[in-house]
């Protein structure tokens, strides 16, 4: 009997021992998926973190990109248009006129150029001073901008130079127009300069036209206005 009881208390002891191993490994286990918890818990922080910065990313490369754009379409705008008049410039027209002749010669739809020029203009500048010259410039776009059509094509070629395509719009059908438009011209009268005139020579395009034949035969054309007496409108 006192070796069957020293027996189970060898087995007691025994169990007990592993009893305690396993409580050991329960605890040692528990620890383990406590950190495993927190490490996970730390990891979806950084994914949180990590789209947050990656959603500013892409907002700052969106808001940056559509700036860029706007930067190169006022660099555009800029590039194409008078700074004193705001209409296209001489480079802006060029680039229109070279498509202008292409659809023409595909269409056949006809279409004239006029070339205006300020009358003495050098006289208002000598005279009245830079600020009223400015001022006639600007208004005399205003008055030729308020009264050709919409589908027209208006720039300053140079100083008090300017120049204009008529769509759909015959030679003799530019000579009407460009002789009105030389009357309201006439008419304004600039509160320090005074009465403003101006010559136009006009030129209906022709098929076989290249952009230089054309405004070549355009200059001509107010030369000639201007040789002879100047307010005057000349169709070549």
């Amino acid at each position: 009997m006192a070796e069957e009881c020293s027996e189970y208390i060898k087995k007691i002891a025994v169990l007990e021992r592993q009893i305690k191993l396993m409580g050991e490994s329960r605890k040692q286990e528990e620890r383990l998926r406590t950190q495993l918890n927190q490490t996970m818990d730390t990891l979806k922080e950084k994914e949180r973190q990590l789209k947050e910065l990656n959603d500013g990313l892409e907002q700052r490369i969106e808001e940056r990109t559509r700036e860029l754009y706007e930067s190169l379409e006022q660099l555009s705008i800029l590039a194409s248009t008078d700074h004193l008049t705001k209409i296209n410039n001489r480079m802006k027209f060029n680039i229109l006129l070279e498509q202008k002749i292409k659809e023409l010669k595909r269409t056949a739809v006809p279409m004239s150029i006029a070339f205006f020029d300020i009358d003495f203009f050098k006289k208002v500048n000598d005279t009245y001073g830079h600020v009223a010259g400015d001022e006639v410039l600007i208004d005399f776009t205003q008055i030729v901008s308020d009264n050709i059509r919409q589908g027209d094509v208006f720039a300053r070629w140079g100083g008090e130079e300017f120049i204009a395509i008529y769509d759909n719009c015959t030679g003799y059908q530019a000579l009407l127009r460009s002789e009105a438009l030389r009357r309201l011209v006439e008419q304004y009268t600039h509160p320090v300069a005074g009465h403003i005139t101006c010559s136009i020579g006009l030129s209906e395009v022709r098929e076989e036209d290249t952009h230089d034949t054309l405004l070549l035969r355009v200059d001509e054309a107010l030369y000639q206005a201007k040789e002879e007496g100047r307010n005057r409108v000349i169709l070549l």
